[in-house]
C-alpha cells in the first residue's frame, strides 16, 4: 500500500494547477483519507484535493475547518466535489 500511496503522490506532483500547491504532508493526508484503501477512488480524490487547491489557500483550509468542521466538509461535498464526480470509478 506504501508504494501505492507513493505512486499517488507523484501524479499529484506531476501534474500542474494553476493553484498554490499544499505542504505535501497536507496533500498526503487529504489522499490517504480519501483514497481510504479503495484504489477506484484515486482519480476523484486527485481531482478533489486540485479542486480545493484552487479554491483555498492552505490557511484557508485549516482556519475553515478548525472554526467549523462538520460546516466546512458540508461545504467541500456541496461545491467542490460535483466537479470531480465524472472521475469517480463506480466499476
Amino acid at each position: 500500500m506504501k508504494k501505492f500511496k507513493l505512486f499517488i503522490l507523484g501524479i499529484l506532483l506531476s501534474s500542474t494547477a494553476f493553484a498554490e500547491r499544499y505542504p505535501i504532508e497536507m496533500e498526503y493526508g487529504f489522499l490517504d483519507g480519501c483514497i481510504a484503501n479503495n484504489k477506484k477512488m484515486v482519480d476523484y480524490c486527485v481531482c478533489a484535493l486540485k479542486e480545493i487547491e484552487k479554491d483555498y489557500t492552505a490557511q484557508e483550509f485549516i482556519r475553515f475547518y478548525e472554526k467549523n468542521p462538520k460546516g466546512f466538509k458540508k461545504k467541500i461535498i456541496k461545491e467542490i466535489l460535483p466537479r470531480c464526480i465524472d472521475k469517480l470509478n463506480l466499476d
